[in-house]
């Protein structure tokens, strides 16, 4: 949650892992997550950032009271952001984790921005929505699989 109106050339959410560049020099304003190849970012001018580039994904957002939403999914290596509760789609796909753990990140170029974390949570799938993500991926055609009526049904849900 944005608690006061955003100030400053960057403030970002994202996702990034043990070596995301934390800080770069104390005379430049760079949009830090997202800066190297360890990290993932939105930042509040609607852009998003990967190994430092980046590229337009939705209106820019300043006002006091923004929520913004965060969802990474290892079980197809992408990330999602959502803005005040709407869906703004995928923003990053086939994301390399190096398979080091990921940890939501925040950053600012503004000297004293309050931001509030408000919820966090994991979701960990059961070894049957694994198998259907699995089969999904690799199947256009399910009725041709030896699998029961109940599974391909489920499948073609998705």
């Amino acid at each position: 949650m944005i608690n006061e109106n955003i100030y400053g050339s960057s403030t970002m959410f994202g996702f990034g892992n043990n070596d995301t560049c934390l800080h770069y020099d104390n005379y430049s304003y760079v949009n830090l997550i997202g800066y190297d190849e360890n990290s993932w970012g939105l930042s509040h001018t609607g852009k998003c950032w990967h190994r430092g580039i980046s590229y337009e994904f939705t209106e820019p957002f300043f006002e006091k009271n923004t929520l913004v939403g965060c969802l990474l999914n290892l079980n197809n290596k992408s990330i999602h952001y959502y803005l005040n509760g709407n869906y703004l789609g995928e923003a990053f796909k086939n994301i390399d984790t190096k398979n080091l753990p990921l940890y939501p990140m925040v950053s600012s170029t503004a000297i004293d921005i309050e931001l509030e974390l408000v919820k966090s949570f994991k979701i960990i799938l059961s070894l049957e929505e694994i198998c259907y993500e699995n089969i999904h991926k690799l199947f256009t055609c399910y009725e041709k699989l030896p699998l029961a009526n109940i599974f391909i049904r489920n499948l073609k849900k998705m």
